[in-house]
């Protein structure tokens, strides 16, 4: 209901910038004098002065609990000053020329008018259809997660944010194949529950084992690592386990790319990632299950 409500205040700010367009092209065209007035003048002076007031309040409390109704009612209270201030000015000036200031005073508030309101709509929709996390909140879970002993690393980190407080994370933590379950079940329940706590995410951490007493596993781990590095720096990997066979070696691994990589690209370093393995043994055979970052 939070961005239904605010994209609902971004299409009526919308329609009150194209009416004070229409009817400021209207005033151009078929001019009137203005009427200059103290009473008003000072009347409309106090009222920019609440609005400005409003503004300030609506964008501190918007930015404090993340809303983006309240800076929606921020940018509605800045249109609102901005057009006050613009009937301020065309009063006190529409007496001294002949031109008709009040109507070109119009089109430029309305367009800076249904130009908050498009702002504010794409925010709304941004969120509705999905963006990336902040990453100042993707490196705080990060950390809290790794503080955690027993937990080696992580990946396939998930952020969804349905509005204000209402965010929730998933997460694949390593573990050493070895240790003992029972305890790395405690420690991810109170690092859950810790998360939860003193950030306000809704977490889920799914355990994977993976093996850290394989010196050729950690090693062919190494010369991956080395390889997708000189490819490209931005790529990393996990889940990583070897299988063997009697003629060959099946290199297994889920590779992460960034979210703009194309099809093409991703096809293009998987098959780079192959052939500079066979070129370090023949037996070495990629098998590679291609991620897409979500957080980066």
């Amino acid at each position: 209901m939070e961005y239904i409500a605010s994209f609902l205040v971004a299409c009526i700010i919308f329609i009150v910038g194209f009416e004070l367009l229409r009817s400021s092209i209207d005033k151009i065209l078929h001019p009137e004098p203005v009427r200059f007035s103290v009473v008003l003048v000072v009347i409309l002076s106090l009222s920019l002065l609440v609005k400005l007031w409003m503004f300030s309040y609506n964008r501190y409390m918007g930015k404090q609990i993340d809303s983006t109704v309240l800076r929606a009612a921020a940018s509605d209270s800045l249109n609102d000053v901005a057009a006050t201030a613009a009937v301020i000015v065309a009063t006190v000036v529409g007496n001294f020329v002949a031109f008709p200031i009040d109507g070109i005073m119009g089109v430029l508030v309305s367009v800076l008018i249904m130009r908050s309101g498009f702002q504010i709509a794409k925010e709304v929709a941004d969120r509705l259809l999905g963006q990336r996390p902040d990453p100042a909140l993707v490196k705080e879970l990060s950390d809290r997660i790794l503080s955690y002993d027993g937990i080696i690393g992580i990946h396939d980190m998930i952020v969804h944010n349905y509005g204000p407080g209402r965010n929730f994370a998933s997460v694949h933590a390593e573990v050493s194949d070895d240790c003992d379950i029972i305890k790395i079940h405690e420690i991810i329940d109170a690092a859950e529950q810790a998360i939860f706590r003193e950030t306000g995410v809704a977490m889920v951490i799914h355990m994977d084992p993976v093996s850290l007493n394989s010196p050729e596993t950690q090693e062919l781990k190494k010369l991956v690592a080395q390889i997708i590095s000189e490819i490209d720096p931005s790529l990393t990997i996990h889940d990583f386990r070897i299988t063997k066979g009697q003629s060959r070696i099946n290199v297994i691994f889920d590779l992460v790319v960034p979210i703009e990589a194309t099809p093409a690209r991703r096809k293009e370093i998987t098959t780079q990632i192959a052939e500079r393995l066979r070129a370090a043994d023949p037996r070495y055979t990629a098998v590679i299950q291609v991620d897409t970052s979500f957080v980066s």
